[in-house]
Formats: structure tokens, sequence, C-alpha cells
């Protein structure tokens, strides 16, 4: 059981702001902060206030210290919305692996991209599938065998 005088102390810890940092204690107001930056207040007068209030802070800790807040803020909103009462979510599902001896293919080109050309990687996933398809050496080797040499005409 804890001792009742700790508690009290630890609340009292909790709302002095002494013993809290400057972020924290702007987050204690944050709404107040935002509904006057909605109303058209400027930063410059918000932060002196601020300042004027206790506390200490220039425009860039306190430009960085709510752009923390309100980061964090939008993270416990979208858990919220999934039902999570702030908990983390679940980590998104892997997609199945290939069963064995599968081959992968390349993707189909793009409309109007001629399918000989080599695809050119527009996201990390497009340079993961590359590395993902098997190559038949073999089957290369036979067509440029069977396949005439380009002449190039003289002009």
């Amino acid at each position: 059981m804890v001792d009742n005088s700790v508690a009290d102390k630890l609340r009292a810890l909790a709302l002095s702001n002494a013993n809290r940092s400057e972020t924290a204690r702007l987050g204690d107001i944050l709404n107040e902060v935002e509904n006057a930056l909605k109303a058209g207040v400027h930063r410059s007068a918000i932060l002196k206030t601020l300042n004027e209030s206790g506390f200490r802070m220039n425009m860039k800790s306190f430009e960085s210290a709510l752009h923390r807040l309100r980061k964090k803020k939008k993270g416990e909103g979208s858990r919220k919305e999934e039902g999570g009462h702030g908990q983390q979510s679940p980590a998104p599902a892997q997609p199945p692996a290939p069963a064995a001896g599968a081959r992968l293919t390349a993707p189909s080109p793009r409309v109007g991209q001629n399918p000989d050309e080599p695809q050119r990687a527009r996201n990390p996933n497009d340079l993961k599938r590359a590395r993902e398809v098997e190559v038949d050496l073999k089957a290369i080797s036979r067509n440029a065998k069977h396949t005439p040499p380009e002449t190039t005409e003289k002009g």
C-alpha cells in the first residue's frame, strides 16, 4: 500500500511548475494556444504572454515544443479512434511469404511503357520487387544465341 504522504508529494510535484519542463507546461495550455493561433494571434504575441507568465522560451524552442505537442496529440488521436485508448496499435501484418519454389515475376509495365525497356524504380517497394525477381540465365542465353545481332546502318 502506498503511503498517502508520498502520493500527495508526487501529486504536488506534478502540479508544480518548478519541476516540469517548458514543453510539459505548454501541453497543459495547448488548447488555449491553438485557439489563439486560430483566431489570428501572432506567435510572437503568444510567446510574449507566455514569457510574462513564467515561461522561459525563445521563438525556436516555442515552435519546436508546439510541433512536438501537436505530433503527440495527433498520434494519440489516431490510436483512440482505433479503440486503443492511448495504447500502441499492433504492427501491420506482413504479406505472406511466397510458397517454396514459387517464382516471383516483375510487375507488369505501366500503360504506354515498352515492356522491353527496364522499369525505373519509383519507391522502395519497386526495389524490393526487383530484388525478388528470379532471373533464368539459361533462357536468356538460349534467346541470345538465336537472336541475330543488331546491324547498324552506315549513312
